[in-house]
């Protein structure tokens, strides 16, 4: 593997204060290196979103070091760590998270026209990121008009197509059917492997586990436990 893409160290997180805390994350060591898929699984509450989302630069933690991409997010600004978010990160929602009145096409163009990318070029991007998704016949469609499993391919070529070198999914699968989510989740996958990106999953569907590389377990804000899919 080559250098951590993230590396976090007795990272973390505490929701609220005095009595009423409650702590989230509770000292986490977690890398993950570019080209491979990790899974973060455990049950409900056991800090695996909390994690992805301090991972993102959307939440900060309260202790330890998280370094993303060479950056220390403890020592950015949130100025910074939203730069990072638009030019390193694409992100890949549970609920898909598409304007329902943009095409198929504009979606997709998003992450590139807030970059400032010229709306031409954006677009034409977008048209090739939906090619290996195979949605380059839908780049006018409204969202609407598409399945589930179509929609949440449209969210998957809105994340790759800044070719960003992180791409975090919280729960991709959980609005779709069996066979729909194993088809997401491997071409995710693929295009990881293929571009040489780190992919980090957050999910509770145990039938997509061997599609990772490595999976993390967490509990009660730790991770207790790190293996391949067999281990699981």
């Amino acid at each position: 593997m080559s250098a951590p893409i993230v590396r976090c160290r007795g990272l973390t997180k505490t929701y609220g204060r005095g009595d009423t805390a409650v702590p989230a994350l509770r000292g986490v060591d977690f890398d993950a290196s570019a080209g491979e898929v990790v899974m973060l699984v455990g049950p409900s509450g056991c800090g695996k979103t909390t994690l992805l989302s301090v991972i993102a630069g959307v939440l900060d933690g309260d202790g330890g070091t998280c370094s993303v991409l060479g950056h220390d997010l403890h020592k950015e600004s949130g100025t910074a760590k939203t730069r990072l978010r638009r030019h390193g990160i694409g992100f890949v929602f549970q609920a898909f998270n598409l304007v329902p009145t943009l095409s198929v096409a504009e979606n997709v163009a998003v992450p590139l026209l807030i970059q400032g990318e010229k709306r031409r070029v954006a677009l034409q991007r977008a048209r090739a990121a939906l090619e290996p998704v195979g949605l380059v016949d839908k780049a006018a469609a409204l969202p609407g008009q598409l399945s589930g499993g179509q929609q949440q391919r449209v969210a998957i070529a809105r994340a790759i197509v800044h070719q960003p070198p992180l791409i975090v999914c919280d729960e991709p699968t959980s609005a779709l059917d069996h066979r729909t989510g194993e088809q997401v989740v491997g071409l995710l996958r693929d295009l990881a492997h293929l571009h040489q990106c780190c992919l980090l999953i957050v999910t509770h569907d145990n039938r997509i586990f061997s599609f990772a590389d490595r999976i993390a377990r967490m509990d009660d804000g730790h991770i207790v436990a790190m293996g391949d899919a067999a281990d699981f």
